[in-house]
């Protein structure tokens, strides 16, 4: 049986020096290759490595000034930190507004250097929707891996059960059994087979937990 219970996040504490750099290096590439991607597609109606090293020669001062305002806004808001935890419906809209905010400093960027001349205007709109596109890729396999759920999603064939199973029937709120269910399947052979859940409130039957149906 689940009992509901408050969960109380812990306060954040400092990262390490070198996790901080990695995070804002990271987000800096990811921003940069959308750039360049968005450039390459939008110009040369082509991605391969002579276009891509065409358009790195074409808008290197774009490609720096874009990553370099980025690591200034990660630094400044936070984002670094926000950006990365990717634990909720919340946090994708706050990477989409983040992406948003970065692309309207990319067009104010390329409007001073040179009015953007050298920048087709469809590269803009894709440089938006593949930094958001590629940077979510990144959240998802990192959160994947994270709840071991990579090998049950590409190969589900390999059995983590070590033996037979308890059946467990849940009660509770949607939010508590999803973040029990969560870290029920971060255990390498977990003891218990989440089957059901009976919901606390109307509202979350028929909405998916992380694992079982609700009854």
């Amino acid at each position: 049986m689940f009992m509901d219970a408050t969960v109380v996040d812990a306060p954040p504490g400092k990262a390490p020096l070198y996790i901080l750099l990695l995070k804002l290096l990271v987000r800096a590439v990811v921003r940069v290759t959308a750039l360049a991607l968005a450039y390459s597609i939008a110009f040369f109606k082509d991605v391969d490595a002579i276009a891509l090293n065409e358009t790195v020669h074409a808008i290197w001062p774009y490609l720096a000034v874009f990553a370099a305002t980025g690591v200034a806004y990660d630094l400044a808001t936070s984002t670094w930190r926000k950006s990365w935890r990717f634990t909720s419906l919340k946090d994708v809209l706050v990477m989409i507004r983040d992406a948003t905010l970065m692309g309207l400093a990319l067009l104010l960027a390329v409007f001073a250097l040179d009015r953007g001349v050298a920048l087709p205007r469809s590269a803009l709109l894709l440089t938006w929707v593949l930094d958001i596109g590629i940077f979510g890729g990144l959240l998802m396999l990192r959160r994947a891996a994270h709840e071991n759920t990579l090998a049950d999603a590409f190969a589900p064939f390999l059995n983590r059960d070590s033996g037979p199973r308890i059946s467990l029937m849940l009660m509770g709120t949607l939010d508590a059994a999803d973040a029990f269910l969560r870290e029920l399947n971060r255990e390498p052979s977990p003891r218990y087979r989440p089957v059901g859940l009976v919901a606390a409130h109307a509202k979350d039957v028929r909405h998916g937990a992380f694992g079982p149906s609700e009854a």
